[in-house]
């Protein structure tokens, strides 16, 4: 899996070989997410958090190959792989804050890919599969056992979220895209929901203004 996806970035000059470099970059990818999904899971090798903190590496070194090579499939099937790490490594006991706090750091790196790269389709994958995750996660436990946690990890990420779309289009001095726009109109939408949520179970009087006699 190693070989396959340096391969991929060991032909990044060669400009007539797109397919094959992505190719190989893909493949790659795939048969380490897998390995390490069946060493763990039908095998039994690797404990739970060696198996997630690999598959995050692999996620990492995926998107410094994409970015390396200039590949932007690459670096989907790496963002893609990355989001779908914690739902092919789970435990019997979650921790919503090591969730939040992943996709925190995912959410980080598409920032930076942003810098460099017009990459606007990770951007879109990036938000939809953290929010699929987010409330996935939230639907399981309304109540959290860390409330405070919880709100300054979903404030972080909201805020991340809005800015992704907004320093792109600044830093190549371009209009924000309407799509991008509806973006951050839904991850307001979605920090709302999930604050709303949070305050429900915690603090039910402070999800609005007091009420004036």
């Amino acid at each position: 899996g190693c070989a396959l996806l340096f391969s991929g970035l060991a032909l990044r000059r060669w400009r007539d070989l797109p397919f094959l470099a992505e190719g190989l970059a893909g493949g790659g990818l795939a048969i380490l997410y897998l390995s390490l999904y069946a060493a763990n899971t039908l095998y039994g090798l690797l404990a739970t958090g060696t198996t997630f903190a690999l598959m995050s590496a692999v996620t990492v070194a995926g998107i410094a190959v994409a970015v390396a090579s200039d590949r932007q499939a690459t670096a989907v099937l790496a963002v893609l792989g990355g989001l779908l790490t914690p739902v092919l490594v789970s435990s019997e006991h979650p921790d919503e804050r090591v969730l939040l706090s992943y996709l925190l750091v995912l959410g980080a790196l598409v920032l930076g890919v942003a810098r460099r790269h017009s990459w606007i389709a990770l951007n879109r994958l990036s938000w939809t599969g953290s929010m699929i995750l987010l409330f996935s996660a939230l639907q399981a436990q309304p109540a959290s056992p860390h409330p405070v946690a919880r709100l300054v990890l979903l404030s972080a990420l909201g805020a991340l979220f809005a800015a992704v779309p907004l320093v792109q289009a600044w830093l190549d001095r371009h209009a924000v895209a309407t799509p991008d726009l509806w973006l951050v109109v839904g991850n307001a939408a979605a920090y709302f929901s999930a604050v709303y949520v949070t305050l429900e179970r915690w603090r039910p009087r402070r999800e609005s203004l007091p009420a004036r006699g």
